[in-house]
């Protein structure tokens, strides 16, 4: 429920210019409302998915994305619970709800970048392999990622003073 940290996940959007562009970003970002039905969000999840793992990684856990883990783990506990009511699930893990949406966007946004960059034939196997390498290299360089690969090393400190101070620092660390 940290509204500063959520603020951080969304705004870390624009960060991805630094490989995509705005124009890609832009059109990604306009065309978003297509995705409001969940049999248009599960297709699309369906195929970032057939291509890379990153997406399937970052909605792990999450009550709203029905994934395995979350399934996996559900215990008998008040967290649980109020994470299984679906709107009420979002909002107490709505970090991890903008994140998702944030990088479900940067597919497109990769899609476009590729049309614009590359001879690719829309549709075709290698142009989507094409979009997951762009993709993955979006996330990589330009979102916060908490997995022990993609985190600056100060990070990474055992210590806990650093860790105190550097706490909800990811996304400027990031950068």
């Amino acid at each position: 429920l940290n509204l500063s940290v959520t603020m951080k996940q969304a705004a870390s959007y624009p960060t991805a210019a630094a490989v995509l562009g705005y124009g890609p970003l832009n059109k990604a970002l306009a065309a978003a409302g297509r995705y409001l039905s969940p049999a248009q969000r599960r297709s699309k999840q369906d195929l970032i998915d057939k291509y890379t793992a990153e997406h399937w990684i970052r909605r792990q856990g999450s009550a709203a994305y029905g994934t395995d883990l979350e399934t996996i783990g559900s215990q008998n506990n008040v967290l649980t619970k109020i994470k299984s009511v679906p709107v009420l699930g979002q909002i107490v893990n709505s970090i991890q709800e903008v994140d998702i949406g944030t990088t479900f966007l940067l597919w497109d946004a990769a899609e476009y970048y590729v049309q614009n960059h590359f001879d690719y034939t829309k549709g075709s196997d290698s142009y989507f392999r094409k979009v997951a390498e762009i993709y993955n290299k979006t996330i990589h360089d330009t979102q916060p990622n908490y997995s022990v690969m993609q985190r600056p090393e100060i990070l990474r400190s055992t210590n806990e003073l650093t860790k105190a101070f550097t706490m909800f620092m990811t996304q400027r660390l990031q950068n």
